[in-house]
C-alpha cells in the first residue's frame, strides 16, 4: 500500500484537487484554502496511510497470537447459563428507544425544508432524486410507525410488526440524515432487526408461544451477537483515533482539541480544568482509546462484565457532561447483560454449542444472514463509511485542526443589534437540535456558489425559528476561531439581506 502510495501520490493528490469535482473535498478545501493545498492533503493521506498500515499490522500480530484465547472467552460466553428474559428485556428496549428516541416534530420540520440543502449519504443520491422527504406523507407514517413499534413491544405478531418498523425507520429515522450530518443511532434499527429473528418473544409477551421454548444454545448465540456488534462500535472509533491522530489521541493533546472545538461549535465556556491540566486530558485520551479498544474482551468474561458495565456508564454520562453528547441510547442496551441467570430461574444449555458460536467457521441457514450482518458492519467500521443506515460510529479521529469556523446572524431588532450563533443559540435549538443545526451550518459555511444558494434558501426558516420580519437588515458573519484560545481571529461577511 505505502509503496503504491510513493509512487502514485502527486498524481492522485493532483487529480482529487484539480480534476475531480467531489463536492465533500472542495467544501473542506474552501474553508481554508491557504492550508489546505497539494501538501496539505499529500501529508494528510501520506501519515494516515502509514498509521493505518502499522495499526493493522499490530492487530493481526495480536490475533495470530491471542485469537485462540478470545475464541476460548467467546466458547465461554456461549456455555454460561441462560434466561429467556435477557432476549425479551432486548426486544423491549429496542422497540422503546425506537419509540422514545425519535424526534417526531425535527423529522417533521427538517421535511419541510428546501429540496437544495439535501445532502445525500453514500448510496442515496439515486434515491433521493426522485423520493424527497415529504411532510404530507410524514402524517400517515408516522403513526404507522409508532404502532407497528408499540405492538412490537408487547411482542404481538413481532416478525411482521417488527420488520414493518425496521423498514419504516429507515426512512423516518433517515430524514434528518439527508441534510448535511450523521447522527449515529443506527444500532437502534440493527437491534430491531435482531429482535425480530431471536427468540425474543418467550416471555413478556401477550402473544402466547404454542412452540418449544428456552433453546439455550439460541438464545446464547443471539446474545453473543448483541456483544459483538456493541464491540463494533466501540473498536472502530477507537482504531480511527490512533490511525487518523495517532500519538495525538493516545497523550490526550487530540481530546483535549475535540473539547476545545466542542465548546466553539455550541458557543460554550472551556471546562478549564481539563484543558488547562495535561495530566486530566492525557488521562482523557488514553483511557478512551483503552475502553473502546478492549471493550469487548472484558465483557466477555464473566468476571469482569459487571465492572465493564460501570465503566462503560461513567464514560458515556463523562462524554455527556464534558461535551454535550447524549449517548443514552447505547449504553442501555447493557441492561441485557446482566446475570439474569440470578434473577430468575436459569436454563442450563446443551454440551453442543461450536456450531452456534458466531467465530465458527460452520453455519446454518438460521445463522448465516447474522455473519452477513456483522460482516457488513465490520465492513464500514474498517473503511470509515459514514452513511445510513450503516456507518462506523464517531471516531473524533480526524487530525488535529488549529482553526475552526462558525456562522452568526446579526441583525438589529428593538433598537438592538443581536449576535447570532447558527449551532448554539438556544433560540434555534428549540427549532431544530444542535446536531441538525450543525448540518446546516456545515452546508452554507462555504465561500462558493452553491453555499451561497443554500443560505439563500435556509435564511427565511432561520427567520421564523428567530421571530424576525424578512425585511429585517441582516448580515451572515463567518467566523474563525483558534480552537486552542477559543478567539476570533478572523470574520467574513457570506451574505446580506434583504
Amino acid at each position: 500500500m505505502m509503496i503504491s502510495w510513493f509512487i502514485f501520490a502527486n498524481y492522485l493528490v493532483d487529480y482529487f484537487l484539480n480534476q475531480s469535482d467531489i463536492s465533500i473535498l472542495k467544501h473542506h478545501q474552501s474553508l481554508n484554502p491557504e492550508e489546505r493545498n497539494f501538501d496539505y492533503y499529500k501529508k494528510m493521506v501520506e501519515s494516515g496511510l502509514l498509521r493505518f498500515s502499522f495499526f493493522w499490522s499490530f492487530v493481526i500480530v495480536l490475533i495470530l497470537c491471542f485469537g485462540d484465547k478470545f475464541k476460548k472467552l467467546s466458547d465461554s460466553f456461549i456455555n454460561e447459563n441462560h434466561n429467556p428474559y435477557a432476549l425479551s428485556l432486548f426486544r423491549i428496549i429496542s422497540f422503546s428507544a425506537l419509540l422514545v428516541y425519535t424526534e417526531y416534530p425535527v423529522i417533521y420540520e427538517m421535511s419541510g425544508l428546501p429540496g437544495q440543502l439535501i445532502h445525500s449519504p453514500i448510496g442515496w443520491s439515486g434515491i433521493l432524486s426522485f423520493l424527497k422527504p415529504d411532510q404530507n406523507s410524514l402524517h400517515y407514517l408516522i403513526p404507522l410507525f409508532k404502532l407497528s413499534l408499540l405492538l412490537s413491544i408487547l411482542g404481538f405478531r413481532l416478525r411482521f410488526f417488527g420488520i414493518v418498523s425496521v423498514i419504516l425507520g429507515i426512512w423516518i429515522l433517515g430524514i434528518p440524515q439527508f441534510y448535511g450530518k450523521i447522527n449515529h443511532y443506527h444500532h437502534l434499527l440493527w437491534f430491531a432487526a435482531i429482535a425480530v429473528f431471536a427468540p425474543s418473544n418467550e416471555v413478556w409477551t401477550v402473544q402466547k408461544n404454542k412452540r418449544k421454548i428456552y433453546n439455550s444454545k439460541t438464545h446464547r448465540y443471539f446474545l453473543q451477537l448483541i456483544l459483538f456488534s456493541l464491540y463494533v462500535m466501540y473498536f472502530f472509533p477507537g482504531a480511527w483515533k490512533v490511525i487518523g491522530s495517532g500519538f495525538d489521541w493516545l497523550w490526550g493533546e487530540a481530546a483535549k482539541r475535540q473539547i476545545e472545538l466542542q465548546c466553539i461549535s455550541l458557543n460554550k465556556s472551556l471546562p478549564v480544568f481539563i484543558v488547562e491540566n495535561p495530566l486530566v486530558y492525557k488521562f482523557i485520551g488514553l483511557i478512551t482509546i483503552i475502553i473502546e479498544l478492549t471493550w469487548g474482551y472484558w465483557m466477555l468474561k464473566k468476571n469482569t462484565r459487571i465492572g465493564m458495565i460501570i465503566v462503560t456508564c461513567i464514560f458515556h454520562l463523562s462524554i455527556y457532561f464534558i461535551m454535550d453528547i447524549n449517548f443514552w441510547i447505547l449504553p442501555i442496551f447493557l441492561l441485557v447483560f446482566l446475570p439474569f441467570d440470578k434473577l430468575f430461574h436459569s436454563h442450563k444449555k446443551s454440551e453442543t454449542v461450536s456450531a452456534n458460536n458466531l467465530l465458527a467457521t460452520d453455519t446454518t441457514p438460521s445463522t448465516f444472514w447474522s455473519k452477513w450482518y456483522l460482516g457488513t458492519i465490520i465492513v464500514f467500521g474498517f473503511f470509515h463509511i459514514d452513511t445510513w443506515p450503516f456507518a462506523v460510529y464517531p471516531s473524533f479521529g480526524n487530525p488535529i485542526e488549529n482553526y475552526s469556523w462558525q456562522v452568526s446572524l446579526r441583525f438589529e431588532q428593538s433598537g438592538k443589534t443581536q449576535n447570532v450563533n447558527l449551532v448554539g443559540d438556544s433560540t434555534l435549538r428549540q427549532w431544530l437540535p444542535k446536531t441538525r443545526l450543525l448540518g446546516l451550518q456545515k452546508q452554507i459555511i462555504g465561500e462558493d456558489e452553491a453555499s451561497q444558494l443554500k443560505l439563500k434558501s435556509i435564511d427565511p426558516f432561520y427567520c421564523k425559528a428567530l421571530g424576525i420580519g424578512k425585511e429585517v437588515n441582516r448580515v451572515y458573519l463567518k467566523y474563525k476561531f483558534n480552537v486552542a484560545t477559543g478567539s476570533k481571529i478572523d470574520s467574513l461577511v457570506l451574505m446580506k439581506l434583504p
